[in-house]
């Protein structure tokens, strides 16, 4: 049996024999990622792999704006969890421009983050993500 998420989708259960990646991990958590929002962490992986830090920084600055409307429709728990599934989404860049270490050490502060304010069912996610990434 898998765990669910509030406010995301409650007839549909995650599975854990199966796996769960960070990309359905973010929107089962609230945050959907939208064409801009995709444009924008494209463009952040390529800045990444260019190694412009300017851009860089501008970029993730675009993304998180643009990302926080989409956090700010929810409330609670959920406003919680979605913040969570935006880290995730931003450090899927880091990854797809060959980051791993960075991106491992993004999982890890979603991981704390989501241990700190009790949310145990992201967490145990995140620690499966995280141990299959591995």
């Amino acid at each position: 049996m898998g765990e669910k998420f509030p406010g995301h989708d409650p007839g549909h259960e995650t599975n854990n024999e199966m796996g769960l990646s960070a990309e359905a991990l973010s929107a089962r958590l609230g945050f959907l990622e939208t064409e801009e929002l995709r444009h924008i962490r494209a463009r952040l992986t390529e800045a990444m792999i260019a190694g412009n830090q300017e851009t860089i920084k501008n970029l993730v600055a675009d993304y998180h704006d643009t990302g926080r409307q989409i956090v700010n429709e929810w409330q609670g728990d959920e406003y919680g969890r979605a913040t969570i599934g935006m880290l995730l989404a931003i450090a899927l860049a880091r990854r797809d421009a060959g980051k791993i270490e960075d991106y491992h050490k993004d999982l890890d502060d979603a991981l704390d983050y989501a241990t700190n304010v009790g949310y145990d069912d992201v967490a145990e996610a995140l620690q499966k993500v995280r141990d299959e990434e591995v």
